[in-house]
């Protein structure tokens, strides 16, 4: 054995073709395990490198320090692959033992077991799936009457139970008896009905390809290898080292580089307590049972850049009580993937842990496929940028791919991240519902700045959560958020979310069933931000902002289009909302007659009851803007915001089909007609999730609306229900027909596009023509700004769609597009006397009004030259007829 080794800046080699009697210090004389480095008492400055292509099973540890100016360094030498410290040793020898399994002896408990490099599953029950408990006890365990094994089967087994939507826990089985499972170890969180779990580590339970089981008395490891095959056909390694690198406290000024960690117990490279000055760059972590890096105990000027991080089961990054230090330009793939696996914490399955740190730098990071959050940040005056996030919250629910943790932290910046496809994962669960967030400010997170960010297709774009006040929240780009792009929230302490500014953001939502934004809180004085110079769309709804304010807000919430937000709140009056209306799916047939027998109120509203004539008075009237009779509804007396309106019943729906509903309304106030079908399942009934708001003011509307119900109703109801005090409405042709329909891809019609590089970055469109939100036509190139996004409204959705305003019957109109200031011509099917052309904006007011001579079909106008570039609605009308269109005017 060599005597420890003292000296100043000596490198020392390491390789698998060296010797623990060689002196070390050269390339040509190395040692050739850890065992022995870890004798050396390393100097400032020293150097230990690892032969590239080698395998070096075992811990470091380091108990010395470097300087300011004479880092100790760890890294490689010569050419080939990153040298591996390696967490596992091999399994040989194995031997049949019965059925499909094989066994081996092996002296070493292990965490698990790889074969060809992948990690194989600790034997349990159930195979896949999970099972339901049906009653907790605190949090000591909890009562499954389908567990009939005998009373002490599952004694010793692990339980991995998931305990809250955001959390799966890890511990043992004390007793079992008479159903009841007793835990050795409470869990952090109660056991609540509903919530599942699986069991393992038990050598019963070893039955099927992929699971394995270790008999720590009889030093056995049993295994049945993927397809039933032979193990030893397979290179077969079991972890059984905590950690790759252990940086014991107070070890300061080392610089890893180079070396790639893999298959630790625990952690690759772990901090006892407070260091300083630690870099860990261009180095690879893989299958670590718990962390790749962990520094938990308190850092300061340390740097983590340019890693990889693949297939760790707990956590990519963990770094807790932190000052100064950066995390930057490492990769992470698929951390945390495997519920129930990985670190014995309340916050596990992450890419990157940061908590009650200070300062921090986390930037360009590539984080996918995370079975939690991507970034945890529980950080003060810290800058979290340009970070790219796909694919994040794989097992876990009620979370964000960027989670901000409140409290005492506040006062970062999250500025120019892309966070995409924020999954959620509800088994397991009490058929809870997903409830993701892209960014998530959680409970009394104050202060930060959310600017520029991409954030697409999480349940909600952004939540800001209960108490959460003083962020600034702009120019960010939100699209495309199953639920809501922004949702803002109150708790129980009223004036605790208070301001907040939400200024120069774009909201794109891409279904009628998202709302743009949502406020929530049960107190009628909630007005948590301020708002202004925000882009809200949705091609698909109406009305773009929903409050569920008061204490019946949940059931009877207000919905709002911009102008009707912008009168109530006095808000928002440079803002821009959607410019087009249009459908997921374009009818082209109908198949059956109209649903509705009484449409049209010609003579009577029989079939409509009304189930509040105290409150609400149903009139037949003639009088207004809308055909023949129609159906007037109007309040009695002041009243609150919400009423249920009239129903018609008696009709059939089938889950999926598609219905066209046509409504037209006027009035001479303002609100919202809600129109809700209500379906029978059982004799129970449930009016359906999706609502379709139709404003109703001074304009004449005909909408059409494609409904597509979830369940089959035998015996539905329509239901039109009144959102605004004193409200009155006529409303008339409510019809509703079976319809086969093309479904049109909402992407495909609002284009998003991305550049998540530090360059300006152009996009050919070709001949497409596309709009921008402020319905300026782009054509053949656009470019977007380094670390950026915009959403972009293809032609064929202007040009081709059917709008709220006007029955879809077509002049032939050319040129289109046409120039300002050019000549439009225009045929009429059937010539009329004294036709009359208007050119409407997208709000329906009139820009150009022109009577045609009479009896001819011709007609040649000229575009007036105050139009500015964008689209526009054309129509034309006679004694005979009636037709519209839109138009796209263009400037050179």
């Amino acid at each position: 054995m060599a005597l420890p080794l003292t000296g100043s800046a000596t490198n020392y080699y390491l390789s698998n073709a060296g010797s623990d009697s060689n002196n070390g210090t050269s390339s040509a004389t190395p040692w050739q395990t850890l065992a022995q480095l870890n004798l050396a008492v390393l100097l400032p400055g020293d150097s230990v490198l690892f032969e590239a292509g080698g395998i070096f099973r075992g811990e470091i540890m380091i108990n010395s320090s470097g300087t300011v100016a004479a880092k100790i360094y760890f890294g490689s030498y010569g050419n080939g692959t990153l040298p591996v410290i390696s967490g596992a040793e091999p399994v040989t020898g194995w031997s049949y033992y019965g059925g499909n399994t094989y066994k081996a002896g092996f002296s070493q408990s292990p965490a698990h077991l790889f074969a060809d490099d992948e990690q194989m599953t600790i034997a349990r029950y159930p195979n896949s799936g999970y099972l339901i408990h049906q009653d907790g006890i605190s949090n000591t365990g909890f009562i499954d009457t389908l567990l009939t094994q005998p009373n002490g089967y599952w004694n010793g087994a692990t339980v991995r139970i998931r305990t809250t939507d955001r959390l799966w826990e890890i511990t043992t089985v004390d007793s079992f008896s008479n159903d009841t499972v007793i835990f050795n170890t409470p869990t952090a969180f109660g056991i609540s009905n509903g919530y599942g779990y699986y069991l393992d580590n038990l050598f019963s339970l070893i039955d099927t390809s992929n699971e394995w089981f270790y008999d720590s008395i009889a030093q056995n490891l049993y295994f049945i290898a993927p397809g039933n095959i032979d193990p030893s056909s397979l290179f077969t390694e079991a972890s059984v080292y905590d950690y790759g690198l252990l940086i014991q406290s107070g070890s300061s000024y080392l610089t890893i580089e180079n070396i790639q960690f893999e298959k630790q117990m625990k952690t690759a490279i772990f901090g006892e307590a407070y260091s300083a000055n630690i870099t860990i760059d261009s180095s690879v972590f893989r299958l670590q049972g718990e962390t790749g890096i962990q520094i938990p105990n308190g850092s300061t000027l340390c740097s983590i850049t340019g890693n990889d991080f693949f297939d760790i089961n707990g956590l990519g990054i963990s770094i807790i009580y932190s000052s100064k230090s950066e995390l930057t330009e490492n990769t992470f793939k698929r951390i945390g993937v495997v519920a129930g696996y990985g670190a014995l914490s309340i916050n596990n399955q992450m890419a990157i842990e940061c908590n009650a740190s200070d300062s921090m730098v986390i930037s360009k990071n590539d984080i996918d496929s995370i079975g939690g959050p991507g970034l945890f940040a529980g950080i003060t005056n810290s800058v979290i940028s340009k970070n790219i996030l796909n694919y994040c919250l794989l097992n876990t629910n009620s979370l964000g791919s960027i989670y901000i943790y409140g409290g005492t932290e506040k006062s970062s910046v999250f500025k120019s991240n892309f966070v995409q496809y924020t999954i959620g994962n509800v088994t397991a669960s009490p058929n809870n519902p997903l409830n993701t967030a892209g960014i998530y400010l959680d409970i009394a997170a104050n202060e930060n700045t959310i600017d520029s960010n991409t954030i697409t297709y999480a349940t909600t774009g952004l939540l800001i959560a209960s108490g959460s006040s003083g962020n600034s929240v702009r120019s960010n780009v939100i699209y495309g958020c199953t639920e809501t792009q922004m949702k803002i929230s109150e708790g129980s302490v009223q004036g605790s979310t208070i301001n907040n500014t939400v200024i120069g953001n774009t909201f794109y939502a891409l279904h009628e069933s998202a709302d743009v934004v949502q406020l929530i809180s049960f107190y009628d004085s909630f007005m948590p931000a301020l708002f202004d110079s925000n882009y809200y769309f949705n091609p698909y709804a109406y009305a773009l902002i929903k409050e569920e304010i008061g204490l019946d807000g949940s059931t009877f919430p207000n919905y709002f289009t911009l102008d009707q937000w912008q009168k109530r709140r006095s808000m928002d009056l440079h803002s821009y909302s959607s410019f087009l209306n249009i459908s997921r799916f374009k009818v082209t047939d109908t198949l059956e007659d109209n649903l509705i027998d009484n449409s049209f109120f010609t003579n009577n509203f029989d079939g409509w009851v009304n189930f509040q004539p105290d409150t609400l008075a149903m009139l037949l009237d003639n009088s207004t803007p809308l055909d023949q009779g129609c159906l007037k509804i109007n309040f009695l007396f002041s009243l609150p915001d919400n009423v249920y309106g009239p129903s018609y019943s008696s009709f059939q729906l089938d889950s999926g089909a598609l219905y066209q509903l046509h409504l037209s309304n006027y009035s001479v106030k303002e609100g919202n007609v809600i129109v809700k079908w209500k379906e029978f399942a059982n004799s129970s009934g449930q009016y359906v999730v999706v609502p379709r708001v139709l404003p109703f003011d001074e304009t004449t509307h005909n909408y059409n609306c494609v409904i597509q119900p979830f369940n089959k109703c035998e015996d539905c109801y329509l239901t039109l229900d009144l959102r605004g005090i004193d409200s009155i409405v006529w409303v008339d042709n409510i019809t509703l027909y079976p319809v086969i329909g093309v479904y049109e891809k909402p992407e495909k019609k609002s284009r998003l596009f991305i550049n998540q590089t530090n360059s300006s970055l152009t996009f050919d469109l070709g001949d497409s023509i596309f709009f921008n939100l402020n319905q300026l036509p782009i054509t053949a190139t656009f470019t977007l700004g380094p670390y950026s996004a915009a959403v972009m409204i293809f032609d064929s959705s202007l040009i081709l769609s059917v709008d709220e305003y006007f029955i879809p019957q077509l002049p032939k109109i050319f040129p289109n597009p046409v120039l300002s200031g050019g000549i439009l011509s225009l045929y009429i099917p059937q010539a009329g006397n004294g036709s009359e052309i208007s050119i409407c904006d997208l709000q329906g007011k009139r820009l150009f009004n022109k009577i045609l001579p009479p009896s001819q079909k011709n007609f040649q106008i000229k575009i007036p030259s105050f139009l500015s570039a964008g689209t526009y609605y054309i129509s034309v009308k006679n004694e005979y007829e009636f037709w519209s269109g839109k138009i796209l005017v263009l400037h050179l």
